[in-house]
């Protein structure tokens, strides 16, 4: 099955231009062979009008007639009769025999016992069949051979002088004349084939040439990019264009309702869970039995966790909703130190040094300053609740070629080579690849902040790589962005 629609109209423009041809052959052989058979007869006509109006000068056929002077005479004359056609006639074939007419002229009351001086001439390839009377005008008669030879025959008499004139052609000669000539024209034009082969290519791409645009700009957008497609596209293809963009019409729709739905739910569940978590604390400090006080910790605890999870689903909804149509130059090593800034107390509290190393060289790129903040903020966040105590967290930014490398290094407990397998798939896969059990734990929270790094670097064009410095010796988040300003 031939996918190509290019192809599939050039074969049914090639194979309609065929059949065409062999339409038009079929009718133009019918009437060539009409209208050459009757050049051909009127040849005929011609060339037996011009041998009788010559005979007429010479005596009476047996009066002192010299026939090998007389046909002698008639042969130097019939190239003048024939002329172009016998010319035409040698392609036909090399027999030159067969290529000339054949004549004869006869008297036409000899008497009986004097019946072969009746002969007055005739041509050498005469057939025996021209020798006898026949009724003036055209005839069609076969030779009495093997082969059956079909003559074309013209009679013309000359009462007053006694003579008639007898001048017949071959069907095979004229058929292979009308054959040569037919195809000779056809010949060319099916020559031209592979140049109207040629010409309907460009055509058929040069129309096509919309659907390639169309193609082109839609593998150019991004997947949040769900504007209706602008293009001037002719009558056949506008109608696929308004269907695809009443389809993105509906797909913004829909996913505008499921980026409020998880907005509203999560500004809902925020409220009830920070009552809880407060009621939950007052009554583990206040109560005296230990195992109530662990409770209301446990779910003091899983509060504050459920509280995380609200905020990075708002995180993932606000991402979903940015266009790169407001994206800006941003200095990265500028935006990393507003949000080390910003957590700088949970790192206190934890007892870890934030660092930012930046080279002097610009550190800026094209993107959304919203959301490489919160890139920024979730790796910043995962790197400190992973340090030990008294550890480090360094934020590198620095150009590598054509782009620019942000790099979050922390000093926890790293990832086993199992584990850095698992969670770098997970960052390079598609949506429907889970965070491992292991790496989802309350200790861990990867699941989320990972989801919202890898559609934030999706967003910005950019890869992320995870880099373990062994068992135990932190590990490492890189995020190479293209297009770095210089």
């Amino acid at each position: 099955m031939i996918s190509s629609l290019r192809t599939r109209l050039l074969l049914g423009l090639m194979l309609a231009l065929l059949l065409a041809l062999v339409l038009v052959f079929i009718v133009s052989w019918q009437a060539a062979k009409a209208e050459l058979a009757s050049v051909f007869d009127a040849h005929l006509q011609q060339s037996a009008a011009i041998m009788l109006l010559w005979s007429q000068t010479e005596p009476r056929a047996g009066e002192q007639l010299d026939a090998d002077k007389f046909r002698a005479e008639l042969q130097s004359l019939l190239p003048l009769m024939t002329g172009v056609y016998l010319r035409r006639q040698t392609v036909a074939t090399d027999d030159a025999d067969r290529r000339e007419l054949a004549y004869t002229i006869l008297c036409d009351e000899p008497p009986p016992a004097q019946q072969s001086d009746c002969l007055a001439v005739a041509s050498p390839n005469a057939p025996p069949l021209l020798q006898t009377s026949a009724a003036p005008g055209f005839a069609e008669q076969r030779q009495d051979d093997a082969a059956a030879t079909l003559w074309h025959i013209y009679t013309l008499r000359d009462a007053e002088r006694g003579f008639t004139v007898r001048v017949a052609e071959r069907d095979d000669v004229r058929r292979q004349l009308i054959g040569s000539m037919v195809w000779r024209q056809y010949g060319i034009m099916l020559s031209l084939i592979p140049l109207a082969g040629l010409l309907c290519w460009w055509v058929i791409g040069h129309g096509l040439r919309p659907l390639r645009q169309l193609s082109a700009q839609i593998n150019a957008r991004s997947e949040d990019l769900l504007e209706p497609v602008a293009t001037t596209a002719p009558d056949e293809v506008s109608a696929l264009v308004d269907a695809l963009n009443q389809l993105l019409l509906r797909l913004a729709a829909a996913f505008d309702r499921e980026r409020r739905f998880s907005a509203d739910v999560a500004h809902e569940l925020r409220t009830p869970l920070s009552v809880i978590k407060t009621r939950a604390e007052l009554t583990a400090a206040r109560s005296d039995d230990a195992n109530t006080a662990s409770a209301c910790s446990e779910i003091a605890r899983q509060c504050q966790r459920a509280a995380r999870v609200l905020d990075q689903l708002l995180q993932l909804a606000r991402i979903a909703g940015m266009s790169r149509q407001h994206w800006q130059t941003v200095d990265l090593a500028a935006l990393a130190r507003e949000v080390m800034a910003d957590l700088s107390a949970p790192a206190q509290a934890r007892g870890v040094e934030l660092v930012l190393e930046a080279t002097a060289h610009s550190c800026s790129l094209p993107g959304e300053a919203v959301s490489l903040s919160i890139l920024l903020r979730n790796l910043l966040d995962n790197a400190i609740r992973h340090s030990h105590h008294g550890g480090e967290v360094s934020v590198d930014i620095r150009p590598q070629g054509q782009r620019l490398l942000l790099s979050v290094t922390d000093q926890g407990t790293g990832l086993s080579p199992q584990q850095h397998d698992q969670l770098q798939r997970f960052v390079q896969a598609e949506e429907s690849v889970n965070v491992p059990p292991e790496l989802r734990s309350d200790q861990s929270g990867y699941g989320l902040g990972l989801r919202i790094v890898q559609r934030i670097a999706a967003l910005h064009a950019a890869e992320v790589e995870l880099l373990t410095l062994g068992q135990g010796a932190g590990l490492c988040v890189q995020v190479s962005f293209p297009g770095h300003a210089a």
